[in-house]
């Protein structure tokens, strides 16, 4: 069976997602010592564990790429996703019909455009063997390259990650739309709550998190 997730499948998982999917995988995973198939879907920000029966299709299982503590991978297909919330198990999946660098690898480039101030590693370690394989991957993100973070040092892509994370809404017209907007044409270097109506405890508290991995 091929990793490839086949169109009507992909439709059907974006259907019950309702968001913008970067990556569709087909693994297996052990349920009481059995292995069944499962799609994985990765988002910008977030990974989710679908099943699919007889036409039912159904979410099991998400968490934010910031959720995990590492990312471990003893060979090219097996992937294990460790938790930071302790009472949960670690998710373990194989792929199927592929490598699991290449979820690694979108992993480490979502994060990458998230912080363009940091090291990914400075947020998930990445525990893989053999250990060129973590170099391959940081290989295509240099440190040192131009990165594209989008107005005002990519804030609104910040913010939404930890929008996500911490599950509160995304404000794109209230705040992100503001900041790429007005605080970019108007060069504003300083943040001031002030500026958005509405805010509640929640909402400012994904944008301070933001803020603090700021350059702008």
């Amino acid at each position: 069976m091929s990793g490839a997730v086949p169109p009507e499948v992909s439709k059907a998982v974006r259907k019950c997602l309702r968001r913008s999917i970067a990556l569709e995988r087909w693994v297996k995973v052990s349920v009481k010592g059995k292995a069944e198939e499962r799609v994985l879907a990765v988002s910008e920000f977030r990974v989710y564990l679908i099943s699919i029966r007889q036409n039912a299709v159904r979410n099991e299982q998400s968490f934010n790429f910031l959720d995990c503590t590492a990312l471990q991978s003893g060979s090219g297909a097996d992937l294990r996703f460790v938790l930071k919330n302790q009472k949960l198990p670690p998710v373990e999946v194989q792929l199927v019909g592929g490598s699991a660098d290449e979820v690694l690898t979108h992993i480490y480039g979502a994060l990458v455009a998230t912080f363009p101030e940091k090291q990914p590693t400075d947020f998930v370690r990445f525990e893989l063997k053999p250990p060129t394989r973590l170099q391959r991957v940081q290989e295509l993100f240099p440190p040192d390259a131009p990165k594209s973070t989008g107005p005002c040092g990519g804030f609104a892509r910040t913010y939404e990650a930890w929008a996500d994370l911490l599950g509160f809404a995304y404000r794109e017209a209230d705040v992100a739309w503001d900041v790429d907007n007005i605080y970019y044409s108007n060069s504003l270097h300083e943040f001031n709550l002030e500026d958005f109506d509405g805010m509640e405890k929640n909402d400012v508290s994904a944008m301070i998190r933001a803020l603090d991995y700021n350059p702008w």
